[in-house]
């Protein structure tokens, strides 16, 4: 039902399936934690939005416990009122549900995907889509006009999604469309956080967007290694996960 279209009710669930709500709630509640949806109120939401060609980094959403447990890190960082920007990435999505009831939220973004999930479970929420040139499947805006409209928004914080970490290279990403929108909504937040898996500690890609200079902490769902950290105090940026993980 969630490759037709964006979302399903629990309702239309239980009308189609002929199961009681208790069994679709909890059956949603375990995609969920496969990473095949993500849960809102009264039903679920397709976690690519239903695009019809996902981008390579959301075929198949992975290490969802581990990315949850990053959320409810950084939704701490994020008061009421505050005005964020919201790199893209499934990370960033589930920041989006843990922030869920923080008030008078604006939300800066270049994914289509955040700006649906903010329409669905924040409905109070400002949300501002940059405009620009669309990359194909992929479900985001990216080139001039956003970085035109990006020069004149200043936030309180930036949540930041790297492909991939590399000591002594920085946080990395693939494509030359996503370095310029990610290095500038650094350079327009006030703070900046890293949002990461331990999975990506060590995983290169093409380009570099930023060192951990230029982000105020780190969020990861544990220990992510001596290296790291070590790059990290080196860098001044705080290195924060469970500290019985």
């Amino acid at each position: 039902m969630l490759s037709q279209k964006e979302s399903v009710t629990t309702t239309e669930i239980c009308s189609a399936l002929d199961v009681s709500p208790v069994t679709a709630r909890s059956d949603l509640d375990a995609l969920e934690r496969d990473g095949k949806l993500i849960r809102v109120r009264g039903g679920a939401t397709n976690v690519n939005q239903a695009a019809i060609i996902p981008s390579p980094d959301r075929r198949k959403s992975t290490n969802m416990e581990a990315k949850r447990v990053i959320a409810q890190l950084a939704a701490e960082r994020v008061r009421d009122g505050d005005s964020i920007l919201l790199d893209s990435g499934t990370t960033t999505l589930v920041l989006l549900r843990a922030i869920s009831k923080k008030r008078d939220i604006t939300i800066v973004t270049n994914d289509i995907s955040i700006v649906e999930l903010a329409d669905a479970i924040m409905p109070n929420s400002a949300v501002l889509l940059l405009g620009g040139l669309y990359r194909h499947g992929h479900r985001l805006t990216y080139g001039n006009f956003a970085l035109t409209l990006l020069d004149k928004i200043y936030v309180d914080s930036a949540f930041m999604c790297p492909t991939g970490y590399r000591t002594g290279m920085g946080c990395m990403t693939e494509t030359e469309t996503s370095l310029l929108v990610k290095e500038t909504f650094i350079q327009h937040a006030r703070r900046s956080y890293l949002l990461m898996d331990t999975s990506k500690v060590g995983r290169g890609s093409f380009m570099s967007f930023a060192t951990l200079a230029d982000f105020s902490e780190a969020f990861l769902e544990k220990d992510p290694g001596e290296a790291f950290r070590r790059e990290a105090a080196e860098f001044g940026c705080k290195v924060t996960f469970p500290q019985d993980a």
